[in-house]
């Protein structure tokens, strides 16, 4: 071979070699714009795994990316107000949580990608279908049709006859329920039960809320999402239902672990790890509308034997099979 050619072989090989190189490393700096209803306080476990995960995938902040934290304290102008701000200063990707905020945001552009978690992304308007959202919404859905058939389904089958369901939401944060009003009307109609919502502020409300109607028959209820502002603690909530003596699902195992008689969830595994592998196809160029909305895996059912004798409850087997954990 000679040295003219040797040369040339080499040269094609650094510029084979340097395109690899160029293709496994993230491409130029990027902007992340995160927009969050609640306080920062509510969040403090997100923003450090957001960034491990996003560095994980070689976005480094101060580096390759640039991270803008936004939170609007509860308020649902301040919202607005920061949604407007964030679209005005052109971010190439904002991640946000919650229907309401998505659909802010949405309504502010429909240009720049958002990745989202929301209970129902079709129904709520973000996409076509989970496989391809075609517009610049994607993200992950916690499937909260799927939950709540469920979980009305398991109260059926722990109260028998169950005529009426009272269905427990948090009052300050009734615009982020409104997308469960839904698939909760629809469960309970589908079971043959009569329905009534009530929204609570504290432990007052809620025992109000729980206590029994023996004119409406056998009842249960449905609690979503209850925080530590209405209820101080787990064992403070558990221990108002469980003198109402009114069967409860919860939505959160740690209600169920303080003495509640049963909750369903489905669980993401891993949810920040996904949305961060969204966020780096975002990144380096695939539009939003090509990729996918990710539902949840994971089940888990926990029943508490000790609460369910209390209330006088006969736990069919089949149903003692069907849980993930149980309490004793």
């Amino acid at each position: 071979m000679d040295r003219r050619t040797l040369l040339a072989r080499l040269a094609a090989f650094g510029a084979v070699a340097s395109a690899q190189v160029e293709a496994a490393a993230p491409p130029r700096r990027r902007r992340l714009a995160v927009l969050l209803f609640d306080r920062r306080e509510s969040w403090t476990w997100f923003e450090p795994e957001l960034r491990d995960e996003l560095a994980a995938l070689g976005w480094v902040e101060g580096k390759n990316l640039g991270l803008q934290w936004n939170y609007a304290d509860g308020d649902l102008a301040r919202l607005r107000s920061l949604a407007a701000q964030i679209v005005a200063s052109a971010p190439d990707v904002i991640i946000v949580r919650g229907t309401p905020a998505t659909h802010v945001l949405q309504e502010a552009t429909r240009t720049i990608p958002i990745v989202t978690g929301v209970g129902d992304p079709i129904g709520s308007g973000f996409a076509k279908t989970y496989a391809e959202p075609a517009g610049n919404v994607t993200g992950i859905s916690w499937a909260i049709a799927e939950t709540t058939q469920k979980s009305v389904e398991l109260l059926r089958l722990l109260v028998p006859r169950l005529s009426h369901l009272v269905v427990v939401w948090q009052a300050d944060r009734v615009p982020f329920e409104q997308e469960r009003t839904r698939p909760v009307e629809a469960a309970a109609r589908a079971g043959g039960l009569t329905m009534r919502p009530v929204f609570v502020a504290d432990l007052g409300d809620l025992k109000e809320a729980l206590r029994l109607e023996p004119a409406r028959g056998p009842t249960a209820a449905l609690v979503f999402n209850l925080g530590s502002d209405v209820g101080g603690s787990f064992e403070a909530v558990a221990d108002v239902a469980l003198a109402s003596r009114m069967p409860t699902m919860f939505e959160h195992r740690a209600f169920v672990d303080a003495g509640g008689l049963a909750s369903y969830r489905l669980n993401w595994d891993r949810q920040t790890q996904r949305n961060a592998v969204q966020i780096d196809k975002l990144f380096r160029g695939e539009r939003p509308g090509k990729i996918p909305f990710e539902l949840p895996t994971l089940q888990e059912f926990v029943l508490n034997l000790k609460t369910a004798r209390a209330l006088g409850l006969a736990v069919p087997r089949t149903l003692l099979l069907r849980a993930d954990a149980v309490v004793e």
